[in-house]
């Protein structure tokens, strides 16, 4: 079963006696399933695209409220980082998690590589994660 077989033909061919001529025309209309079928795709298409853009737009609100809340500069957050792990910083980014910011400072001390998560908000050491380089 194809989807004409569901919604009939592509148009509906409806004969009219045009009054003053005596002549019959033949006027071309879609079904009313089909239009019924339009209106549906045209609804849903319009309430995925504006739950996204609501959806995108709360996102951004969230961010912009956790981003506000930072006290720590990114200087400040090395500075912790390498008191706490020791090295060089080779990066550092500010990222979200759980909608709170914070620091991933990656440091280097030789062979051994050390990524430190700093919070931006308390300046708290989250946690201290060694390797080795050649991993």
């Amino acid at each position: 079963m194809d989807l004409a077989d569901y919604f009939g033909p592509p148009v509906c061919a409806t004969p009219k006696r045009h009054r003053s001529r005596g002549e019959v025309r033949v006027v071309m209309r879609p079904s009313w399933k089909q239009v019924g079928f339009g209106l549906a795709a045209i609804i849903a298409a319009a309430a995925v695209s504006g739950g996204a853009w609501y959806g995108e737009m709360h996102h951004e609100q969230q961010e912009h409220q956790a981003l506000s809340t930072i006290k720590l500069s990114l200087s400040q957050a090395i500075d912790k980082a390498t008191a706490a792990a020791g090295g060089q910083a080779v990066a550092a980014k500010l990222k979200l998690k759980d909608g709170r910011p914070l620091y991933k400072v990656t440091l280097q001390n030789g062979a051994q590589r050390s990524e430190v998560q700093i919070d931006a908000q308390s300046g708290a050491t989250l946690g201290v994660n060694k390797e080795d380089a050649d991993d």
